[in-house]
């Protein structure tokens, strides 16, 4: 009987996570994202939160890794789901969809910010967004009136109809 026999490369293949940073890693992704939805909602009432905290915290300390190498792949893995490289997406407007999601992230964490500089980069990230949603806005009115339509008409019909006013029946003019 012949036995094969194997060569090991170092260097080669990828090396194995510990027991546990991957299931860190899940919850740890899904507790982020349980923090943005209770955030929108106004509430945890299902307590997914701290559920997603209770099995992160399980999860790396039973790793016994770094935190760091728990986290920090989750933060830069949704961060490009959240803004990707421009050159990653192929539409301008989603493009500029991402831009504006982004600034609107960074105006809600300096929202929750107390420092004595957080009034200051809450009005510059503020600035930001409302630059987003206007090139947002202005590029959307340019190709519509290319395409001989408005975009800013139609947006102001739909959510803020112009109603006629009714008449007043016009008195008679008094004659003496």
């Amino acid at each position: 009987m012949r036995v094969a026999k194997f060569t090991v490369i170092p260097g080669g293949g990828r090396e194995r996570e510990p027991p546990g940073v991957l299931q860190a890693r899940r919850h740890f992704r899904q507790l982020i994202v349980e923090l943005l939805r209770a955030i929108a909602r106004g509430d945890d009432y299902e307590s997914r939160v701290a559920r997603e905290l209770l099995e992160f915290t399980d999860h790396a300390v039973a790793s016994k890794a770094p935190l760091r190498t728990i986290i920090d792949p989750v933060l830069a893995d949704l961060q490009k789901r959240i803004a990707p490289e421009q050159k990653d997406i192929t539409s301008h407007y989603m493009r500029q969809i991402s831009d504006i999601v982004f600034a609107s992230l960074q105006v809600a964490a300096e929202v929750g910010c107390t420092d004595g500089f957080a009034k200051a980069r809450l009005s510059g990230r503020t600035s930001a967004l409302e630059a987003d949603i206007k090139e947002y806005i202005v590029e959307h009115e340019r190709r519509s009136r290319e395409n001989k339509w408005s975009f800013l008409s139609n947006l102001l019909q739909k959510h803020f109809p112009i109603r006629p006013k009714p008449r007043r029946p016009r008195k008679p003019p008094v004659i003496l």
